[in-house]
């Protein structure tokens, strides 16, 4: 695992903040969250974490931090800089390769760290191997890592997740690159993955012209192939259990599997309490006790839980500003607007607390339900688009 970029990005800005939390959980070191600090005053960090075969995991980080510190090692300037990152460490100095630096153990270390200044870095490493590694690469005496960083070359964050059975579930040896910028207003994030051209489903962009009717306001919508295209979404308003609660609609599109949906849904569920008189093959409208859509259209159909006047119709044209191009050309995309589907999320959490005793409400996870609301309220939109199976991007803005 490696990861890379402007010190200060990762310290300040709100996804590289989140980038550096999903370092942190999957950081077997332990040694990433004590050098947080470090990212506050560094031009440029570069860290890597490395989980070899039978052995412990090592991390090595370097920080080019301002000139002011030195070239070269200087124990009193090095000191000033373990004291801004550590807390109750014990320094004491080691020779390696004729190279002086130091060896921090105690406080909150479960492990000895090794640090120096050497070609105008801050390096350090959680094993005195990784540090010896770290000089012999420096001088050009091992080969290093070297990434391109293509995607998105000249932005600021950037993240690459690297590694056979450890790191992924494949037991493959796959890489996950991502880049990343933002500021106060949003931000943008591209990924793209690397030697899983024969685990990924074969899917190939679809052309998504021609939307169905979508509920208005819009909450949330999102399209992509399961492997026939679908369009699920969220928004306008209906009632459950007497309350309030933002509609829910699914569109199959030229997909056959919802014909045998509809006839069971009317047949074995709903026609026993809806007093509706609806065609079994085609579905229909039910209004009482609470509003439902199961259509049959041939080749695709509708499914909802909605007020069918809360429906409106949408052009592609209307989700251009929603979304990411090449959204009309592509594999799947997502579009949500943070404060319509905390709404949503409220509604479920109302009905749930109806339906669901306080047991039950914590297996499944009321709580957490209602801290994802908090946190989507000050979002405005959030959308994603994949472009291909392996790549994609991810946008946001914030009030």
């Amino acid at each position: 695992m490696v990861f890379a970029g402007e010190g200060d990005f990762f310290y300040d800005s709100s996804i590289g903040k989140l980038g550096l939390d999903f370092i942190l959980k999957i950081d077997e070191t332990e040694a990433i969250g004590h050098l947080s600090e470090l990212f506050r005053f560094s031009d440029r960090m570069a860290c890597c974490v490395l989980s070899p075969i039978g052995d412990e995991p090592f991390g090595c980080f370097a920080f080019r931090l301002d000139p002011l510190y030195g070239k070269d090692f200087d124990e009193g300037k090095l000191t000033d800089i373990v004291d801004r990152s550590f807390v109750g460490v014990s320094i004491a100095p080691f020779l390696e390769e004729n190279h002086r630096g130091l060896i921090l153990e105690g406080g909150e270390l479960d492990n000895p760290l090794f640090c120096s200044f050497y070609e105008g870095l801050f390096i350090l490493s959680s094993s005195r191997k990784g540090f010896r590694s770290m000089l012999e690469a420096i001088d050009g005496r091992m080969e290093s890592f070297y990434s391109t960083w293509d995607v998105e070359p000249f932005w600021p964050g950037h993240l690459e997740i690297s590694g056979g059975e450890q790191v992924f579930w494949s037991g493959r040896a796959l890489s996950v690159m991502f880049s990343w910028r933002s500021d106060d207003d949003g931000g943008i994030l591209r990924w793209r993955i690397a030697g899983a051209e024969d685990i990924l489903p074969d899917l190939e962009p679809f052309e998504w012209e021609n939307l169905p009717d979508l509920p208005f306001p819009l909450g949330m919508a999102v399209g992509s192939i399961l492997p026939e295209p679908v369009i699920a979404s969220s928004g306008g308003e209906t009632t459950l259990l007497s309350a309030p609660f933002p509609g829910f609609v699914v569109h199959f599109l030229g997909n056959d599997t919802v014909n045998g949906i509809v006839r069971s849904l009317w047949t074995d569920v709903l026609s026993d309490f809806l007093s509706v008189d609806v065609s079994v093959e085609s579905g229909g409208i039910a209004l009482s006790p609470f509003p439902v859509v199961a259509i049959n259209e041939g080749k695709g159909g509708t499914l909802g839980l909605l007020d069918p006047d809360s429906l409106r119709s949408f052009e592609s044209s209307d989700m251009d500003d929603r979304l990411v191009d090449p959204w009309r050309n592509s594999v799947a995309w997502g579009y949500m607007n943070g404060p319509s589907f905390a709404l949503f999320m409220e509604g479920m959490i109302k009905s749930g607390r109806i339906l669901f005793t306080e047991e039950a409400e914590s297996s499944i996870g009321m709580d957490s339900l209602v801290n994802l609301t908090r946190y989507l309220r000050p979002l405005c939109d959030i959308s994603f688009v994949v472009t291909e199976i392996d790549e994609g991007v991810l946008r946001w803005t914030c009030f």
